[in-house]
Parts: C-alpha cells; sequence; structure tokens
C-alpha cells in the first residue's frame, strides 16, 4: 500500500498554472462562438485579471442583450482593476445608454489614460461634456482627437458645434467645412452641416 501511495504521487500531473489554463479557455472561445459565453465565463473564473477576455464577454453579453451579465462582469472586473480605462469606458457606455450622463462623466474623469491609446475614450468623454452643454470642455478633446485623427467626421462635427457653441464662429465655419470632407458622416449629419454653414453666412 505504502508503495502505491508513493507511486501514486509522484505520477501525479503539476497543476496547471491559471493564466495559462484562462488563455487556453480564451483561444477556444475564439473558435467556438455558440460556446463563447460559458467559456469566456469560465476563463475569467479560472484567472480574473485576464481584461482582454473580460472585455470581450462584455461585449458578446450587450450585443446579445444581456445587460445584466455586462454589468456583473463589467463591475467585478472594476472591483480588480479600478483604473482600467476599457472597463471604465463600458462604464461609462452602459450609464449613457441609461441617460445617466452625470455618473458617466464621474467615471470617465477618473483617469487620463494616453489618447493615443485611447481615442474612443476620449470621443466618449467629449461627447458626454458635449450632452451636457459643457463646451468649453469638450473642446480641447475634441481638437486633440481632429489632431490624431484629422479625417474624421465625428471629431470634426463635434469641434465644430464646440467652437460655434463657445463663440468661435469662424473657426466653427472652417471646421464645419472640414468636416463634410471627411469620412464616415450620415446624410443626416451633412444635412446639419450645411443648415449650420447657411446660417452663418454674414
Amino acid at each position: 500500500n505504502e508503495k502505491n501511495k508513493s507511486t501514486n504521487f509522484i505520477i501525479k500531473k503539476p497543476k496547471k498554472d491559471p493564466q495559462l489554463e484562462a488563455k487556453e479557455l480564451w483561444r477556444e472561445a475564439q473558435k467556438s462562438p455558440s460556446n463563447a459565453q460559458h467559456l469566456l465565463l469560465k476563463a475569467i473564473e479560472t484567472y480574473p485579471k485576464l481584461t482582454g477576455a473580460r472585455l470581450q464577454l462584455i461585449a458578446f453579453a450587450i450585443s446579445n442583450k444581456k445587460i445584466e451579465l455586462a454589468q456583473s462582469v463589467l463591475n467585478q472586473g472594476l472591483s480588480i482593476q479600478p483604473l482600467n480605462a476599457d472597463l471604465i469606458e463600458w462604464k461609462a457606455r452602459l450609464l449613457i445608454a441609461d441617460n445617466q450622463l452625470s455618473t458617466a462623466l464621474h467615471w470617465l474623469t477618473k483617469i487620463q489614460p494616453k489618447m493615443i491609446k485611447h481615442i474612443s475614450y476620449y470621443g466618449l468623454l467629449a461627447g458626454v461634456y458635449s450632452k451636457q452643454k459643457q463646451y468649453k470642455k469638450a473642446l480641447p478633446i475634441y481638437q486633440s482627437l481632429s489632431t490624431f485623427q484629422p479625417k474624421n467626421g465625428a471629431w470634426l462635427l463635434g469641434l465644430a458645434i464646440a467652437q460655434q457653441k463657445s463663440g468661435a464662429t469662424s473657426a466653427a465655419r472652417f471646421s464645419y467645412e472640414k468636416a463634410l470632407q471627411a469620412d464616415s458622416l450620415t446624410s443626416r449629419a451633412r444635412q446639419f452641416i450645411q443648415q449650420q454653414l447657411n446660417s452663418m453666412v454674414p
């Protein structure tokens, strides 16, 4: 018996590293969309700091209208990594969807991540400032975003509106004209820009 016990001890498999095991589950989730939710949940349960898998699960849950699951996964992530910019951005998006703009602003102003790595984060922040009519705070953010992505119509339009509302009419006219030449604007946005330009004619 003693000999058997010793043999069992020797052949026992070493315990898997939780981070590696979680990454394996995450990889499996990419290959198996029908089982993705289960695999991603298992991955972040195995290694809660695997932020990529957590973000993918949040996006998956939201796209499948499982908002409570998204919020639960997100809040758990924020309790572990309270200053993670990607998690904060998702938190703000859910709050904005629920029309909780002040709370969204509270979250977005907690940190100042590098803009070059978090363009959409700052686009969201500028958008919330604009919705709250804090145009003077939105303006420098839109200026920076337009510098990083000079052909992005959304940033140029946001900049033009912030300039116009802040009384910088000639700068706003220039930004509206640039926005008209930019990418990805809807026909409704183009119509709005044209109306604003027509109203600015001296």
